[in-house]
């Protein structure tokens, strides 16, 4: 069918890849690095099992999920900024309605951005410690 312009076609394209992604993994070209918890793999005749690796994606993905924290963080950055300067005392509920919601997501997201490079960087992150965290944010 006709999408009526460019711009479907590439999100048609977008959701067809992160369909596939997530319903069949072990065809992604890109990531070939896997977490297997229950492997042992042999390195130099000592034996490492699967839950000591770090956790890896590959950087085009980790450039990509980075490019859309940094996009929402600055978003709501820009829209706290905006609410506050053009407040006005008609809308006062309004106002701080929305600034709660945008001040809310940009802790979530500041978080989820922080907690990514956290397990994809640290060696031994504590799971207690990042659970918690977690449910804070």
């Amino acid at each position: 069918g006709e999408h009526g312009g460019g711009g479907g076609d590439i999100l048609e394209v977008l959701f067809s890849t992160a369909v596939s992604l997530v319903l069949d993994p072990d065809d992604d070209q890109l990531n070939h690095s896997r977490l297997n918890t229950t492997a042992v793999y042999p390195t130099n005749g000592s034996e490492v099992k699967g839950k000591d690796i770090v956790p890896h994606i590959h950087l085009p993905y980790q450039v990509l999920v980075t490019f859309f924290y940094i996009f929402g963080i600055l978003g709501n950055i820009a829209a706290l900024y905006i609410i506050t300067k053009n407040e006005t005392q008609r809308y006062k509920k309004q106002t701080f309605m929305l600034r709660c919601l945008a001040g809310n997501d940009l802790v979530a997201l500041l978080g989820s951005f922080v907690q990514m490079y956290v397990r994809l960087y640290l060696p031994n992150p504590n799971k207690k410690l990042l659970c918690a965290s977690r449910v804070v944010f």
